[in-house]
């Protein structure tokens, strides 16, 4: 970085980017949680035998959408252990690359510009 330049802060970027794979470490754990969370009909029961055939009290329709809603949260889960690290990476990658081109851009503006020549 030139005197009269500007510089891009990286080191924030380095020190968040591991948080990211901490996060995703604890969405898996959450992810688990979910994954084992299945329910069977007989949790969705409440009532006599008698009442079976009363719709609004069938197990199997509600487990059903339990099932659902729990599968759907254990794909997004499953998503977000993938894509969290992914980010951290990202930050990584982005923090070299403002320290590569930065680099280049001093060195360019030297070249091109210098205050000695014009004193």
């Amino acid at each position: 970085m030139g005197n009269d330049g500007y510089k891009v802060v990286t080191e924030a970027l380095r020190k968040e980017a591991p948080e990211w794979h901490d996060f995703a470490d604890q969405v898996e754990r959450i992810r688990v949680d979910v994954r084992d969370a299945f329910l069977g009909v007989t949790a969705f029961f409440c009532g006599t035998p008698a009442l079976l055939p009363v719709p609004d009290i069938n197990g199997e329709l509600h487990q059903a959408a339990y099932e659902g809603f729990r599968s759907y949260m254990e794909n997004l889960l499953t998503g977000a252990v993938a894509e969290l690290p992914q980010i951290g990476q990202a930050m990584i990658e982005m923090a070299e690359e403002y320290e590569a081109h930065e680099e280049i851009v001093e060195l360019d503006l030297n070249k091109i510009y210098d205050a000695k020549q014009w004193q």
